[in-house]
């Protein structure tokens, strides 16, 4: 992070990199759990409306919902990455790869 870009830009505010990293630091993001093939997004907006679901991933290579259910607002030390559904399209703009208890991609 810059803390200095108002020096430069005139703008202290942090860059788009900058959030997306501390949401994927400190925050909940989608993650995808290879060994059971799950993916578990902590917050999905569907018109409107924030929602924790469960997919699946299937031998036919899509996924499926397991589960789905309305939630709070996350505690205000918690940022999520925002994913979108629309369509039936999810938008995921960062998701976590876990094999074996292990971060191996983000």
């Amino acid at each position: 992070m810059n803390y200095c870009r108002q020096n430069y830009y005139g703008d202290s505010s942090l860059s788009t990199m900058d959030e997306v990293s501390v949401k994927a630091y400190f925050g909940r993001i989608p993650t995808f759990i290879g060994g059971s093939s799950k993916l578990d997004i902590p917050r999905v907006m569907f018109q409107g409306n924030p929602y924790k679901a469960t997919l699946q991933y299937g031998s036919d290579g899509k996924f499926t919902f397991i589960s789905a259910s309305p939630t709070n607002n996350l505690p205000k030390n918690q940022s999520s990455v925002e994913t979108i559904l629309s369509n039936s399209i999810l938008t995921l703009p960062l998701i976590r790869y876990m094999d074996n208890g292990k971060v191996k991609k983000l």
